[in-house]
This record gives C-alpha cells, structure tokens and sequence, in this order.
C-alpha cells in the first residue's frame, strides 16, 4: 500500500471514517431502539404483574371468607349433630325405661302369686281352647281362688301359654 501525503489519501480516511461513525450510529440506533422495546415490554410485564398480584390479593380474601363461612357451616353442624346425639340418648333412656317398666309387669303378671296362701299349689299352662272355669275344675278350685293368686284383672283374658298357679 502506498501511503501518499496528498489530498486524497486525507479524503478517503476521512470516508472511511466517516462510514465507520455512521456505522456505529446505526448502531447505537438500533440498541436504543432495542432498548426502548424492551422497556416497553418490562413495563406491559410490570403491569401485568401488577393486574395478577391484585387478582392474587382478591384471590385471597375470597378463600379467607369461604374459609369463615365453612368453618361457621361446620360449627352448626357440630351443634346440630351433638343436639341429635342428645336427643337420641333421651329417646334411647325413654325406651330403656318404657321397655323395662313393661317386662317388669309382664314379668309380674306371669309370676304366680302366693299372697295370702301358703304357696303349695299346681303351676297351669294354658291350652289352646281352654277356659278359667274348666281349669277350675280341673283342679277342683273356684274361679275367684285363680284370679287372686294371678291377680288376673280379667278372668276371661287368660292367654294360651301362660303359667298360672292354681293353689291346693
């Protein structure tokens, strides 16, 4: 390469460098275009996050008050089912006493009793199609010395199967 100290090697420095600088502000356009977009978007995303952790913060409170609301819900049926239980354990010793009051006087009235004499007798069970008045006879007693010894409250409402005691 020559190198001349004339004009023209001046000149086409002087191009060179001037394409050179205008290659470097292209450049530089170009990042500052890049970056302008890309702050544009930075601030779409802060936005948009923005816009979520609102939604998130709503979110939130909406599933605090369903929360409450099913905590309150599970606290009614707590009561309404410890009510239930209560009222059934009631029930359950209403029938318990009911049930044993009865098998108490059945019990009772199939026991033959021996007020008022001596306890020697016959134990009867009653046959379908019998009645008080052949059994009395039967057994050569009165029907009145039957029915106070069973303290039958009706003498004609003697049962097949049942136990009756007919003293001596």
């Amino acid at each position: 390469m020559v190198i001349g100290t004339g004009s023209g090697c001046t000149t086409l420095y002087s191009q060179q460098q001037a394409q050179e600088d205008a290659r470097t502000r292209m450049q530089i356009r170009y990042i500052n275009d890049n970056l302008e977009r890309m702050e544009g978007r930075i601030e779409a995303l802060e936005i948009r996050m923005d816009d979520r952790a609102g939604e998130l913060r709503a979110l939130r409170e909406e599933i605090d008050h369903q929360s409450e609301a099913a905590r309150e819900a599970q606290d009614g049926l707590r009561a309404a089912i410890a009510a239930e239980q209560a009222a059934r354990e009631s029930d359950k010793s209403q029938i318990i006493t009911t049930i044993s009051t009865k098998v108490a006087e059945l019990v009772k009235e199939s026991r033959p009793s021996v007020s008022g004499i001596s306890g020697q007798g016959y134990e009867h069970v009653v046959q379908r199609g019998e009645t008080i008045s052949e059994i009395a006879k039967a057994y050569n007693v009165t029907i009145p010395v039957i029915v106070e010894a069973n303290q039958l409250r009706n003498a004609n409402a003697i049962r097949v199967g049942q136990k009756l005691f007919i003293p001596r």
